[in-house]
């Protein structure tokens, strides 16, 4: 259970930091206006939101012993991410953080509950607390 909260909290922390770097790179860029550069920049905020989520995962896998491997975490986190961002961006641009973040974490939960009732399928390496 203590390594399950790690990851998480681990996951979320990167997914943070990864958000923050987003944010400072494609804020300037988006001012530019309506138009196709602002929403691809938008458009790249999920996937580094999920990217962040993945990576903090992946440590937190490292310090608990449990290896899945970065490609789970991030499908699951971009499946999150998306969902939320899509869900929140009708309200303003700005806001899709919000739902980025309510769902980028369920979906990190639902994933360790997942892996921790199915014996063996989060362990590919044994761990400490798996």
């Amino acid at each position: 259970m203590a390594g399950s909260i790690l990851r998480l909290f681990l996951s979320v922390l990167g997914a943070g930091a990864f958000y923050t770097l987003w944010m400072v790179a494609g804020i300037p860029g988006a001012r530019t206006g309506p138009g196709p550069a602002a929403l691809a920049i938008f458009a790249l905020a999920p996937i580094a939101t999920a990217t962040g989520y993945a990576l903090g995962m992946q440590l937190g896998e490292g310090i608990t012993g449990r290896t899945r491997g970065f490609r789970d975490a991030w499908v699951w986190a971009l499946v999150g991410c998306l969902v939320g961002a899509f869900a929140s961006y009708p309200f303003g641009p700005m806001l899709i953080v919000f739902g980025m973040f309510a769902t980028g974490t369920a979906a990190m939960i639902v994933r360790e509950v997942r892996l921790r009732r199915t014996p063996a399928a989060g362990r590919l390496s044994e761990g400490r607390d798996a």
